[in-house]
């Protein structure tokens, strides 16, 4: 839908254009796999604009790209079976010129999960090991797979984790403590409770104490 896109588009626009001027980056989260042909077009125009121009006395082209936002960052899914072409497209941005961080993530919702767990750890860890060799700012976001990453990092890996886990305390906090973990970062939603209560009633069977959490 081309209005649909267009109008995401013009709000991340603003999002994107109020977080530069405090030097914030917008990360854009993808959760369903029918989004990818219909989400991808938005990303990329929101990256810059790519032009094909003619070499002079010559019969080939090249891509030109002009930048529009660079204080932006994508997820990829590895729970998705499209997560790979994801990645081979943000791969080939990155390349032209764009210039934005990945997030690399299981999934948040295992009913929507389109590979097993053992096949969505081994995806995870081959789209984290493309995008690194690929030179792009890569984020690991994950709980389980902390000590394979960083076995497949040149360096220090950055590795973000979600509120409420004990991982956070148990792998974030002691190996960041030993240097083996740059710029760890724990995420938490925000907004209204009633906007939000959806995912926190999934955490929280998750997780029971998120509960104390809330109403701080």
């Amino acid at each position: 839908n081309v209005a649909a896109q267009n109008l995401l588009y013009h709000r991340l626009v603003r999002i994107a254009r109020r977080a530069e001027k405090s030097g914030r980056t917008v990360w854009i989260d993808r959760e369903h796999a029918s989004d990818y042909p219909w989400v991808l077009p938005v990303e990329k125009k929101l990256l810059g604009t790519w032009k094909e121009k003619k070499l002079r006395g010559a019969e080939k082209s090249a891509v030109v790209f002009t930048p529009r936002f660079s204080n932006i960052g994508l997820v990829v899914q590895a729970y998705r079976a499209n997560s790979l072409k994801i990645t081979e497209a943000f791969i080939q941005w990155h390349t032209d010129g764009a210039r934005f961080q990945v997030r690399v993530c299981r999934g948040a919702y295992p009913r929507e999960a389109e590979l097993s767990s053992a096949a969505t750890a081994e995806q995870f860890l081959r789209i984290y090991r493309q995008l690194i060799s690929a030179g792009v700012s890569t984020v690991a976001a994950t709980h389980t797979l902390v000590h394979a990453i960083i076995a497949n990092a040149p360096s220090a890996p950055v590795v973000h984790m979600l509120y409420g886990r004990s991982e956070v305390e148990t792998v974030l906090g002691s190996i960041a403590a030993g240097g083996g973990i740059q710029a760890p970062a724990v995420y938490i939603i925000f907004g209204p409770l009633r906007a939000r209560m959806k995912y926190l009633l999934r955490r929280f069977s998750e997780n029971w104490r998120l509960i104390f959490w809330m109403w701080k």
